[in-house]
């Protein structure tokens, strides 16, 4: 039996084609999903890893502020930093201060007074103050002296204590 060849080459673009539908098409869409489907989990795993890193750095700043001598550590870095910038003369009152927040947490801290300085000097001591590790500036009230030429200043620094 002879077989004509354009019957033979319809068969073989026929074969051709069949095998392009069920294998080749649905192997490439998988190709292809894969793809997809890979990129949107390496997105989401660089979404993770950023997260987590923001998660540490914020876990390093809440155990630097959680700590367990801030009242008396306070008290030294206050006046440590009234030494450094040559305002233990002007320095006041230090009041220490307590409020509890919930069983678990409580903020201590400290009023200070200083009196005869400028707002440089304020500022400059707020700065310093601050740069501590977990000491943060609560209140800050400035008044003209009698003499108009200088400020009286109240200042409050907290640090957070875990009970």
């Amino acid at each position: 039996m002879k077989i004509e060849k354009k019957v033979l080459a319809s068969l073989v673009i026929f074969f051709y084609l069949l095998v392009f539908q069920f294998a080749i098409v649905p192997n490439w869409e998988t190709v292809v999903k894969i793809r997809n489907e890979t990129a949107a989990l390496k997105k989401e795993l660089d979404n993770l890893v950023a997260f987590n890193s923001r998660y540490r750095w914020w876990q390093n700043e809440l155990e630097a502020t959680f700590h367990k001598d801030s009242p008396s550590n306070l008290l030294s870095v206050i006046e440590k930093k009234a030494d450094n910038l040559n305002l233990s003369a002007k320095l006041k009152a230090v009041t220490p201060f307590r409020r509890d927040l919930t069983s678990r947490f409580r903020l201590e801290g400290f009023d200070i007074n200083l009196e005869g300085v400028n707002l440089k000097e304020v500022v400059l001591f707020t700065e310093a103050v601050e740069e501590e590790k977990g000491v943060f500036l609560d209140r800050l009230a400035l008044e003209k002296s009698k003499d108009g030429m200088s400020l009286s200043a109240r200042l409050r620094f907290l640090t957070f204590e875990k009970l």
